[in-house]
C-alpha cells in the first residue's frame, strides 16, 4: 500500500507537502534512522505552522460579554533548516543492492557471501546521506560502507531526492467564543471521514483558551492581555498522527468604533510538536517490512506581532512569527461579532 498523504493536503493544505508521490516512494525506500533524518527538517516547520493564527486579540476582562469569531486562517511557516543528512545505521538492502555494493570490492566470494548476508538482514553499519524532505530534487540519497577493512561500492537508491520546498502552508477553520469571566475559548474542527479503506479514517480537531488576568484586578491597564494554551492534532488511520501545542502571554489594544476598527496585538509563547509516522518498507519488490517512529519538533519561544482590521461584522487579520527554528506568518479571514 502506497503510503499517501494526500486526502490530508486536499483539505487543510494548499500545497500538497505530503501529498507529494515523490515524498511517499521515497519514504518506502528509506530504512529507520535514515527515514528519521530525511523528514525531521519539516517537524518543527509543521508545527511552527500549526501553533500559528491561534488568537487576534486578547479576552476583555468582563464577567460576561458575546465575543464570537469564525474565520479561516492560513499560516504558512519557512523550512530553513538542514537540507542534507548523513546518518550511520543498519539498512535492509535487496539482494540486486547488496551486490552493487559488494561488486567491486576485493573481498573472497565468502567474505562477499557474508558481507551480502549482514546488508540484506540489516546487520551491518552503513552511512545513509543525501537531501532531506526541504533539499533538492535533484539529488538522491546514497548509502555508502566498508567491510573488514574494505570499502565498498557507494549505490544510489532509486525514487529517492528532496522535495526542495521552501515553506509550508496549513489551512484551518477556527470559531472563536466567548467571553465569560474574562475567558474565550477557541475550536479547529474537521468532521471526521473515511479516506480511504486502506487508510482509514481523517480527524482532525484543536482547541485552546484565553483568559484574561485583569478580570480579578480591579484597577484596568491600558490594554487587554491574557495567558493561552492552544493544542490541536491530526491522524490519518495508522499511518501519520501529528500533535502541537502552543503556552504563552499575549495583550492587545482596540482602537475605533463597533463599525470600524483596528486591535494591534503582540505575543510571546513556547510550543512543541510531534509527529508520529508508519509505513511499509520496500526491502524488495517481493518484501516489505512496516516501519514505525515518532520525530519530536524543537521546543521553541517564539515572539509574535500582528494586527486585525474589522469593518462591521468582517475580519481581517495578519501576523508575524518569530523564532530561531522555523519563522513563520499568518493570515486571517472571518466574520465576528462583539458586544
Amino acid at each position: 500500500m502506497k503510503f499517501k498523504f494526500t486526502v490530508l493536503l486536499l483539505l487543510i493544505c494548499i500545497i500538497g507537502l505530503f501529498a507529494d508521490d515523490d515524498l511517499s516512494g521515497t519514504l518506502e525506500k528509506l530504512y529507520g534512522e535514515s527515514a528519521k533524518a530525511y523528514l525531521k527538517p519539516a517537524v518543527t516547520g509543521f508545527g511552527a505552522a500549526q501553533n500559528s493564527g491561534w488568537f487576534f486579540k486578547a479576552p476583555q476582562d468582563d464577567l460576561v460579554a458575546l465575543d464570537v469569531a469564525l474565520r479561516f486562517i492560513v499560516n504558512v511557516a519557512t523550512l530553513d533548516g538542514d537540507k542534507t543528512f548523513s546518518v550511520k545505521a543498519p539498512v535492509k538492502l535487496s539482494g540486486e543492492q547488496a551486490d552493487m555494493m559488494l561488486s567491486e570490492t576485493s573481498l573472497t566470494p565468502a567474505e562477499k557471501d557474508i558481507a551480502k548476508t549482514q546488508l540484506m538482514n540489516g546487520e551491518m553499519d552503513v552511512v545513509v546521506s543525501g537531501p532531506t524532505i526541504i533539499g533538492s530534487n535533484k539529488d538522491k540519497v546514497k548509502v555508502r560502507g566498508e567491510y573488514d577493512g574494505h570499502e565498498l561500492t557507494e549505490i544510489e537508491l532509486d525514487g529517492t531526492q528532496g522535495l526542495d520546498i521552501p515553506a509550508l502552508p496549513l489551512v484551518t477553520p477556527q470559531l472563536t467564543v466567548g467571553t465569560a469571566f474574562g475567558t474565550n475559548l477557541t475550536f479547529r474542527f474537521i468532521p471526521d471521514m473515511e479516506i480511504s479503506e486502506d487508510m482509514g479514517d481523517f480527524k482532525y480537531f484543536g482547541f485552546g483558551i484565553q483568559h484574561n488576568p485583569l478580570y480579578w484586578i480591579p484597577d484596568p491597564l491600558p490594554v487587554d492581555v491574557a495567558a493561552s494554551y492552544f493544542y490541536q492534532s491530526l491522524k490519518i488511520g495508522s499511518n501519520l498522527e501529528s500533535s502541537a501545542w502552543n503556552l504563552g502571554v499575549n495583550a492587545s489594544k482596540t482602537v475605533g468604533t463597533i463599525i470600524a476598527s483596528v486591535t494591534p496585538f503582540a505575543g510571546l509563547s513556547i510550543g512543541g510538536s510531534n509527529l508520529d509516522v508508519s509505513y511499509n518498507y520496500e526491502i524488495s519488490d517481493e518484501e516489505e517490512e512496516k516501519i514505525s517512529f515518532d520525530l519530536d519538533g524543537k521546543n521553541d519561544v517564539t515572539l509574535t506581532l500582528g494586527a486585525n482590521l474589522r469593518l462591521a461584522v468582517f475580519d481581517l487579520s495578519g501576523e508575524y512569527n518569530i523564532s530561531n527554528e522555523s519563522n513563520s506568518f499568518s493570515f486571517g479571514l472571518g466574520a465576528g461579532f462583539t458586544f
